[in-house]
């Protein structure tokens, strides 16, 4: 623990020496960054350098955007020393790919610099024979695993966190199931890389992929705000935790976990005859 901030102040853990902080912290400011800008304090500095580590997927890139595809193969080429972890993942998932080029184009601007633009093409043998698909030629689910797999191989090769909105968009709940397979397989996860993502898919709220305390929940509560809890958490009217073994998805959908406001009003909705 580094510290915990409450309306009663700060109170430091172990690895803050007691008196190391001798300032009035407004409530407005973020704590942990004031921390690091402001004193030399080896955890601190630690912790910030993890964050920073992390590896944030912006998924709002439209899968038909000429700039998301180029900067998708242009990750991928920053990665070629990689390639052979590149292509296994790939493999992994089944997507029909048996392998991936990344073609680097440089161009001269009105400057007289040269700006290189990077495309991808893809190789599919059917038949005997080998074709070529170029990124934009592939399906929504591929493309957005294409996007995907740099940052795939960081996180499990580097030991980072790869944190992703909405990771089940486009994707077949199979593909999302070999995504989340991936991390638990240590031959393949082989830097203890984390997945933090949300989802609306209810396939893999499953005991076979995560334990209770791996499933998070986000609902509104009377004033609007969002809160967060854990399956973990969640008691029966008995007062009993919810069983390991429990059919979580089935569960969700019967109101057993809260966070589904919108069926809730869609029923009071219907009931009133409109």
């Amino acid at each position: 623990m580094l510290f915990v901030r409450s309306k009663d102040g700060i109170k430091t853990g172990s690895t803050i020496k007691a008196g190391a902080i001798n300032e009035t912290i407004k409530s407005s400011m973020p704590l942990l960054s004031f921390l690091y800008n402001t004193y030399e304090i080896d955890a601190i500095t630690e912790a910030v350098g993890w964050f920073k580590s992390c590896l944030v997927y912006a998924s709002s890139y439209s899968r038909y955007s000429r700039l998301s595809r180029g900067n998708s193969a242009k990750k991928l080429y920053d990665l070629r020393d990689r390639e052979k972890d590149l292509n296994e993942i790939i493999r992994h998932m089944d997507l029909g790919i048996d392998g991936f080029q990344i073609i680097r184009r440089s161009a001269m601007n009105e400057e007289s610099e040269a700006r290189a633009t990077y495309s991808m093409k893809l190789s599919h043998q059917a038949k005997g024979n080998e074709y070529f698909l170029s990124e934009s030629e592939e399906s929504a689910g591929t493309q957005k695993i294409l996007s995907l797999l740099s940052d795939l191989v960081l996180s499990l090769q580097d030991g980072r966190m790869l944190i992703a909105d909405e990771l089940d968009a486009n994707l077949h709940p199979k593909l999302l199931e070999q995504i989340i397979l991936l991390y638990k397989n240590p031959k393949i996860n082989t830097g203890g890389g984390q997945l933090l993502f949300t989802s609306h898919d209810l396939s893999t709220m499953t005991n076979r992929l995560f334990r209770r305390d791996e499933i998070w929940f986000a609902a509104k509560d009377e004033s609007e705000s969002s809160i967060l809890y854990s399956l973990s958490e969640i008691k029966d009217e008995k007062g009993s935790s919810i069983r390991s073994d429990a059919s979580y998805g089935k569960q969700y959908l019967n109101g057993r976990f809260g966070a589904d406001p919108y069926f809730k009003r869609m029923l009071e909705w219907g009931s009133n005859g409109k």
